[in-house]
């Protein structure tokens, strides 16, 4: 099915608020999806953007948001643009220590796979036995190739994956929630990239 297909299934079954059952995904849609927010960062994000240009501008917006809602310590970001993500990241918080190489025996909180992984990125990670560790695992573009839909299909059948949510341009998982298994699929106006 061609992309453009794929993004008209995608709008066709993207929820908003209503009808939303997880206390999980309602706070996050209605905290960071529902209405458009302007942080400080988002000038940095720009000025970044302009200098480097290896990465999304939403991308990295949306990540910041994630980030510090869950007030997270400890990550890895791997793939494409990955330093310039790191910098945009560090601005949460000094306490937030972040990885651009996975090192066994790390504890990390949240993994986030950038844009364009390869195989070989999503490889070096023993992900399956890391799960029960992870608050949080972020996929840019699950749908856009074999790399990414592999990891995002990994993750969205897993039983230890509780809670996925596609968001089109990324898709989120919450390993380690106490909550039945579920899937959304949510709208996503502004942090489309």
């Amino acid at each position: 099915m061609s992309q453009f297909l794929k993004n008209i299934s995608y709008k066709s079954k993207a929820m908003n608020a209503h009808g939303l059952h997880s206390p999980l995904v309602y706070d996050l849609y209605t905290d960071i999806l529902a209405e458009k927010k302007s942080f400080y960062v988002y000038g940095f994000i720009d000025q970044l953007f302009n200098k480097d240009g290896d990465f999304q501008v939403k991308e990295a917006q949306l990540l910041y948001q994630l980030l510090n809602k869950y007030d997270f310590k400890k990550g890895l970001i791997m793939g494409p643009g990955q330093a310039s993500i790191k910098r945009v990241m560090s601005t949460i918080s000094k306490d937030l220590e972040i990885d651009l190489e996975f090192k066994e025996g790390s504890h990390y909180e949240f993994i986030h796979f950038c844009s364009d992984c390869s195989a070989s990125d999503i490889n070096r990670i023993p992900l399956k036995s890391y799960l029960g560790e992870l608050q949080f695992i972020s996929v840019s573009h699950p749908h856009k190739n074999v790399e990414q839909k592999a990891l995002w299909e990994e993750l969205t059948t897993n039983s230890h994956v509780s809670v996925t949510i596609d968001l089109w341009s990324m898709g989120i998982s919450f390993p380690t929630n106490k909550q039945k298994k579920q899937h959304f699929t949510l709208q996503n106006k502004h942090f489309q990239f």
